[in-house]
């Protein structure tokens, strides 16, 4: 068993997308159309600048857009890296925060881990209060 898991690793690494998966339920992937539309694609569409990395993402996108499942997305590494700093509250313009009213006022309701807000001394249940155009100090 060993021996057969080694020589698949070496076929695979010296010869890589060349092993056959295995049969599976819809596996009719059609990748010699995929290829010829490419080609197409990049000799005929007008703008040159249309290449193979661009018509992949596209073409991954569109796969995963196929499913119809509003769990899955493609995400570009641009978007990911987005949602990432999203995720960790690191954000342009977004100070950190959720917000409530009670009594017609703004009321924060939590603030995000790494935020400004969170450096900046904001806690949960601060009440937002209008300006009155002085600064405050001390």
């Amino acid at each position: 068993m060993l021996v057969s898991f080694g020589a698949g690793a070496w076929v695979e690494r010296g010869f890589p997308g060349t092993l056959p998966l295995p049969a599976t339920r819809g596996s009719d992937f059609d990748q010699a159309t995929v290829r010829q539309a490419s080609r197409a694609i990049e000799t005929n569409y007008y703008d040159a600048g249309v290449g193979g990395s661009q018509l992949s993402r596209g073409s991954v996108q569109g796969m995963v857009d196929s499913l119809n499942d509003p769990f899955s997305r493609y995400l570009t590494a641009e978007q990911y890296r987005s949602l990432q700093d999203a995720y960790a509250g690191r954000h342009d313009g977004v100070i950190g925060i959720s917000v409530g009213f009670e009594q017609g006022y703004p009321v924060v309701g939590g603030v995000l881990p790494n935020s400004p807000a969170l450096r900046a001394g904001v806690q949960t249940g601060d009440v937002i209060l209008p300006s009155t155009g002085r600064t405050r100090t001390g």
